[in-house]
């Protein structure tokens, strides 16, 4: 295992993902918000990019919406949109593509 700070995935306690908390700290207010942080890091880590945003060390402005949280990506030509809600203690993940038939 890589020591904290030393390797380059979120999950080793990369530099990059401790930024991204870092300067989302004020809208990181809840351990739901701290999960979809996590996935988000994930899937920069898996080579998703975020359309529109200049640096991925931060969350997307508008990813809490009022049914849950909403993450936009672009990977290739395709867009994909990510909706994360509860159902009581349940975390449901819901991916589809974007404009895509």
């Amino acid at each position: 295992m890589v020591p904290p700070g030393k390797g380059l995935r979120a999950e080793d306690g990369a530099n990059w993902f401790k930024s991204l908390l870092q300067n989302s700290e004020c809208q990181i207010a809840s351990r739901t918000d701290y999960l979809v942080a996590g996935i988000h890091g994930l899937m920069l880590e898996l080579g998703f990019e975020n359309p529109g945003i200049v640096t991925s060390l931060q969350m997307p402005a508008d990813f809490k919406t009022p049914i849950g949280h909403t993450l936009h990506y672009a990977f290739n030509s395709s867009n994909v949109e990510l909706t994360i809600f509860t159902l009581g203690t349940v975390i449901k993940i819901h991916g589809h593509f974007v404009n895509e038939e």
